[in-house]
């Protein structure tokens, strides 16, 4: 009895047991309708700017013309947690028993890369493809066999066909082992029980009611929507909801390194986040783009990131006008995303139409010899005010109301109305420089300029920089914190020609000492 009892203990101890469950789920969803009464923490995940697949090769493996020629590079940067080009053979995911080019996947997967999978399996129909370009062994499930975790692809008849997305499961040799079930109550009483140390399961939309007691057992649980909610969160870039179920931890927002802003998380952070979560410190996340996620509580720098005191302020001033809060951090990164794209193209073309028509009327005049002292003070203040839009562009991002109704005339308005407030505020401050310190204008708006900037950045965590009618370069392609390419390059060329032209108008070569160290400070600050 005793022996026999020991076998068992044996036996049981030689078993793994799912550590994490991940479920791919097909339809768009919002972080809201992901959510349920477990405890969860949830997030936007931001796809950012892929290359393109070249369009050969599709039509030999559908004949569909809706996909978008993103979806190979999202689905390798995706699967592998590297920001690299797809193929469009890397997209095709096949059952090992499905019928393929005459025959079986299987037999056609043991044609084109020599390997014998386990039956069942998920299996990489250009497993050697990917081995070629050196990306395979960067997978998910290849990171984790490295360390000796073992993953497991579950599905049951009724399962949606495999997606490309699945390809973040396939081991170092192009495939996963599989596991069917007659339906999807039998897969989910059966997953603590599986000889596994993950699995990945995929659903056509999101049931709740489902899996609710496979959550409340406290297995982590990542789920993930492949597309967005709507058309007007899709694009070169891309929102879709993710959400993380742990029972035994408090509801919250998941953040990560990649982008220190609470609610929102990169695509390529996703393999970085289970490769520590289900392998821990036996798995090097280090070699991808991105980095792993964490609930924002647990960290010390997301409040100064997140914006503590610009968010305190602008909390106090919608108390003071009477306003509700804002619906929560979530629904706020989906306003702007929305202000990004449906609106702030308009602002952005009106004011590059006014800047433009305000300098060809001064040349113009200038070239008839119209410009009178009058007009060319007139036509400098003009400049001055204008070059102050980029620090509007921040005010923007400070902006106490709802930014985002659906109201596409009645949003505008009221985003127009704000920006304008900001602009006379900003011009105030500009005149007042300039007469208090004996400035030229255009140096005054290139110092409030730089001001806000530098404000925004160092006191703000760059909350207006990341939110600002500028920013859609950081959403699509930069980093989401500290200064891009395009406050960079406002910044640079402000930071010398500002000085140079209150020199200038001073008459002098060179500042003085303590104009000198001001600078030398002051340009310190901007790198």
């Amino acid at each position: 009895m005793l022996t026999l009892l020991m076998a068992l203990s044996l036996l049981t101890d030689g078993q793994a047991s799912p550590q994490l469950v991940l479920v791919l789920v097909h339809e768009g969803q919002t972080p809201e309708a992901l959510s349920g009464a477990v405890p969860h923490q949830a997030a936007w995940l931001l796809w950012k700017r892929v290359p393109p697949a070249e369009p050969s090769g599709w039509s030999e493996l559908s004949d569909s013309s809706d996909e978008s020629p993103w979806l190979p590079s999202r689905v390798v940067s995706f699967a592998t947690g590297r920001r690299v080009a797809g193929h469009w053979a890397d997209t095709l995911m096949m059952l090992d028993s499905a019928p393929f080019e005459g025959g079986s996947a299987r037999q056609a997967f043991r044609r084109r890369t020599g390997q014998q999978p386990p039956h069942p399996a998920l299996l990489a129909m250009n497993a050697g493809g990917l081995m070629t370009r050196g990306l395979l062994p960067y997978t998910l499930g290849a990171r984790l066999e490295q360390a000796g975790k073992r993953g497991l692809y579950l599905y049951t008849p009724h399962s949606p066909p495999p997606s490309p997305y699945a390809l973040i499961g396939v081991g170092s040799q192009g495939f996963i082992p599989a596991h069917e079930f007659p339906d999807f109550e039998s897969l989910r009483v059966a997953i603590p029980t599986l000889d596994a140390d993950w699995v990945l399961l995929e659903m056509a939309r999101w049931d709740y009611a489902t899996l609710e007691l496979l959550l409340a057992e406290g297995i982590e649980t990542w789920v993930i929507t492949l597309q967005p909610p709507d058309a007007g969160l899709d694009g070169i870039a891309r929102l879709t909801a993710v959400v993380r179920y742990a029972a035994r931890e408090q509801r919250g927002l998941l953040t990560s390194a990649s982008t220190r802003w609470a609610g929102l998380m990169l695509e390529v952070d996703i393999v970085p986040t289970l490769a520590q979560a289900i392998g821990g410190d036996k798995v090097d996340w280090r070699t991808g783009s991105g980095a792993p996620a964490f609930e924002v509580r647990l960290s010390d720098w997301h409040a100064f990131w997140n914006g503590l005191l610009p968010r305190t302020a602008t909390r106090a001033l919608r108390q003071s006008l009477g306003l509700s809060e804002h619906r929560g951090a979530l629904e706020r990164i989906e306003e702007h995303w929305r202000v990004q794209h449906e609106i702030a193209p308009a602002i952005l073309a009106s004011v590059a139409l006014l800047g433009t028509v305000w300098v060809l009327s001064g040349l113009l005049l200038w070239r008839i010899g119209r410009l009178s002292s009058s007009l060319r003070s007139l036509y400098s203040t003009g400049l001055a005010v204008l070059l102050l839009f980029p620090a509007v562009s921040i005010w923007h991002s400070y902006c106490p109301f709802e930014l985002w109704t659906g109201d596409v005339a009645g949003d505008a308005s009221v985003i127009a109305g704000w920006l304008v407030g900001g602009w006379v505020v900003l011009a105030l401050a500009m005149a007042m420089l300039a007469r208090t310190a004996d400035m030229p204008l255009l140096s005054a708006a290139g110092v409030i300029v730089l001001g806000v900037i530098l404000l925004d950045t160092y006191l703000g965590g760059g909350y207006g920089v990341n939110r600002s009618l500028l920013a859609l370069y950081l959403w699509e392609g930069a980093r989401l914190y500290g200064l891009d390419n395009t406050y960079l390059g406002i910044a640079l060329p402000i930071a010398l020609l500002a000085p140079a032209g209150w020199l200038e108008h001073l008459g002098r070569m060179r500042p003085g000492t303590r104009g000198f160290i001001a600078l030398s400070a002051f340009y310190a600050l901007l790198t």
